[in-house]
């Protein structure tokens, strides 16, 4: 699974990360990718669509058929409630790393949080990881940090650019740095 923002002004945003990223998840779940046929899908998609930005959420499923479902996206983007998970997630799960739509473990995550827009995931040494939505990031002292990889989170499109370009830098966040 990949969701891309189109915009009519700027095309798809980070579309040869999105696509790096799709194929190495095809790769590693034994997925038939097509690359050539996905990019002519996307293309197709997006014709007639308003000015609006849209998210289109690209599937493959275990036989490399592309589902593709494009919806305007939210520009009213607000802060958010935020709050620890209940437990630590586990590290080891390949899933992680992959997005797909295995989201039981975000889901066990977000029970009886009701009252919050976004629960913090966190391993077994008590280091932030991620969001059950998003990649996260942190500033401390004037800088923005990310918790590394190595953590246990998604390898991030946007994450990975910010990385590159030097926007921001990695650091592991202890669950008792929060305020």
């Amino acid at each position: 699974v990949e969701t891309i923002l189109w915009e009519s002004c700027c095309d798809f945003w980070l579309l040869p990360e999105h696509l790096a990223r799709l194929k190495a998840s095809a790769a590693h779940f034994f997925l038939e990718y097509n690359e050539t046929n996905l990019v002519e899908q996307l293309n197709k998609s997006v014709e007639g669509l308003s000015r609006a930005p849209h998210l289109i959420r690209t599937q493959i499923d275990t036989k490399g058929e592309i589902t593709l479902l494009a919806e305007v996206s939210d520009e009213n983007r607000r802060p958010v409630t935020a709050t620890l998970a209940k437990e630590s997630i586990d590290t080891e799960n390949e899933f992680i790393y992959h997005k797909t739509t295995y989201r039981q473990m975000y889901t066990r995550a977000m029970e009886g949080m009701s009252d919050y827009d976004e629960v913090l995931l966190w391993n077994s040494k008590g280091e932030v990881t991620e969001s059950c939505t998003s990649n996260i990031l942190f500033e401390i002292e004037e800088q923005l940090y990310t918790p590394p990889l190595s953590c246990g989170l998604l390898p991030g499109t946007l994450r990975a650019n910010l990385l590159a370009d030097g926007s921001i830098k990695e650091r592991p966040i202890l669950t008792d740095q929060l305020a």
